[in-house]
């Protein structure tokens, strides 16, 4: 059993306890601040440091670019229209410098055929001359012939138409030289001829390439473009008739050579 002095001593510890213990629990209900009146102070009964609020862990929302735009379909190809029925170019071009080398041809041969017509109109001239000569001189040996048969000269009369024969092959070279020469010079005009056609047409394609880009429709289709096709086309066939004209010329040059050949065989030399 407790004492009297003890039974009052127990209210005194129990009291002591209960403050204890108010003062243990003080920080948890009412925390005190710092005189900035900043985040909470520690407790003045505790050296514990008061623990920082942990980062916001929440990242920013992420920036999205703006959609780009997809690009635009491309139109259809113009190829892709149907150009069966769009004028067309009727000819292979050729180059500008390609022409310009043949006008420049052209010119060259144009002045060689000139001096050879000139020298073989000559040469035509001469031999006709000649030829015209060595008939008289065959007139004459007829004439001596027909005496010496009349005098009954047989020997002179034998010698006499040798002679006559002799100058009749004369006259047959010179004539066949003659031939060849003119059909030398008609050759020659005819390459004139067609020179000059050549030249026309080249300048009538280099107007055509004038008319600029003929792959487009629109340019070949114009009533310029088409004018100066058909115009090149006309030359075209005035040179291939020229071409014609100079071949046939030709030819009967070679019948001309052939001819002379066969007949200087003939003069017994």
């Amino acid at each position: 059993m407790l004492r009297p002095q003890d039974r009052s001593f127990v209210p005194v510890t129990a009291l002591a306890a209960c403050v204890a213990f108010a003062l243990a629990t003080a920080p948890l209900g009412a925390p005190a601040f710092a005189q900035d009146g900043g985040s909470p102070a520690a407790p003045p009964d505790t050296m514990l440091t008061p623990v920082s609020p942990p980062p916001d862990s929440t990242s920013p929302p992420a920036t999205t670019a703006p959609p780009t735009a997809s690009p635009a379909p491309a139109p259809l190809a113009a190829a892709s229209a149907d150009t069966s029925f769009t004028f067309p170019l009727l000819f292979d071009l050729r180059a500008r410098d390609e022409i310009q080398r043949d006008l420049d041809g052209v010119g060259r041969l144009k002045a060689v055929a000139q001096s050879r017509l000139t020298a073989s109109r000559a040469l035509q001239t001469r031999r006709r001359y000649d030829a015209d000569i060595k008939g008289t001189e065959i007139d004459a040996a007829k004439k001596r012939l027909e005496l010496a048969k009349k005098e009954k000269r047989t020997a002179d009369a034998k010698s006499l138409d040798e002679a006559r024969k002799a100058l009749d092959a004369q006259k047959d070279f010179l004539g066949k030289v003659r031939d060849r020469a003119g059909a030398d010079a008609d050759f020659q005009q005819a390459t004139i001829d067609y020179a000059n056609a050549r030249g026309t047409m080249c300048q009538a394609e280099l107007a055509v390439l004038a008319l600029g880009d003929l792959s487009d429709a629109g340019t070949r289709g114009s009533a310029t473009a088409r004018a100066a096709q058909m115009k090149l086309n006309e030359t075209q066939k005035a040179r291939a008739s020229a071409g014609s004209t100079l071949a046939d010329r030709e030819k009967t040059l070679c019948d001309r050579r052939k001819a002379t050949y066969d007949a200087w065989l003939k003069l017994g030399r």
